[in-house]
């Protein structure tokens, strides 16, 4: 082979063959849409607040103390790994939920800027899509707990 000569690679159509553990199917509870297909309002705001934006493993059990159980009480704990234990689910930051959440409880847009780490102006823009939504033929109401 010259130096200078392009290096040619042999590509071969053989396939790899699979594991024999791939073979079995995965046998696994189906999911649903969203968490709050299972939690209350306040669960879904208690679980946003604490961990929210992360990856959260859900145990078949858990003792008084784990952080879940400490976060959403003993019944919202069950009612979560009823769903989905034990796997790893993805927690939404719910940021619409939680805005609509604490101005109920009557707290200022600048309070809950602070509270959700964004700006006013983005809290002001959570509230006109939700009332522009609400007017619309079917828009969904402003206590629907989508992720966001």
């Amino acid at each position: 082979m010259r130096p200078n000569a392009p290096f040619k690679l042999a590509i071969t159509s053989a396939r790899i063959p699979r594991p024999s553990f791939m073979d079995t199917k995965m046998q696994s509870k189906p999911k649903p849409n969203y968490l709050a297909d299972h939690l209350t309002e306040a669960e879904m705001v208690s679980l946003a607040e604490a961990f929210g934006g992360t990856r959260l493993y859900i145990p078949a059990n858990a003792a008084d103390d784990h952080e879940i159980v400490r976060v959403l009480g003993r019944d919202g704990f069950k009612k979560l790994s009823a769903v989905y234990s034990p796997d790893v689910i993805r927690v939404p930051l719910c940021r619409e939920l939680r805005a609509m959440h604490y101005r109920r409880q009557g707290l200022a847009n600048g309070k809950i800027a602070t509270r959700l780490c964004i700006t006013e102006p983005a809290v002001n823009k959570i509230f006109r899509r939700v009332k522009e939504r609400a007017s619309e033929p079917n828009g969904c109401s402003a206590g629907d707990a989508s992720p966001s």
